[in-house]
């Protein structure tokens, strides 16, 4: 597990200890994650509330440095869960929200190897015969348009 893996650990333990319980919202679309097959299918995030003291208990919740698993409630049916640290992407206390903003695991602009880059980055360096280093003209509108914009969250 990498450090991130670590710190998100450490903050679900923390809340678990002083809150009754808290919100995890995961990617249904990770490869490793156990979730039934209706929440899988959904192309957007999937909140879970996960505690100690929640009105259904959770007597199997385990939290470790592969990730969170426990048998949930979903309408009535129990279904056992994996959560692997890498597939949740924000926590929250319902006052407080820690957010992770990561790339999708695979997106349509990955290209030879190259993830994570905007589609005019990508394409330039499938052509790179133009003689384009990948970086926007600032005076061609259309390529600033393309350019990812930084907010702060």
């Amino acid at each position: 597990m990498g450090s991130v893996g670590n710190i998100k650990q450490l903050v679900v333990e923390s809340l678990l200890l002083e809150e009754d319980f808290i919100l995890i919202v995961v990617d249904p679309q990770h490869p490793q994650v156990a979730l039934p097959d209706s929440l899988k299918k959904k192309a957007e995030p999937v909140g879970l509330h996960i505690g100690m003291r929640l009105a259904k208990p959770i007597p199997d919740l385990q939290i470790d440095a592969e990730g969170i698993s426990a048998t949930l409630s979903f309408d009535g049916a129990p279904f056992y869960c994996f959560l692997p640290w890498t597939s949740i992407m924000q926590l929250s206390n319902g006052e407080e929200h820690l957010i992770w903003i990561c790339p999708p695991s695979e997106t349509k602009n990955e290209t030879k190897g190259l993830r994570g880059l905007d589609s005019h980055t990508a394409n330039a360096a499938d052509e790179g015969a133009d003689g384009d280093d990948g970086s926007p003209d600032p005076n061609d509108k259309d390529k600033r348009k393309d350019k990812p914009k930084l907010r702060l969250v």
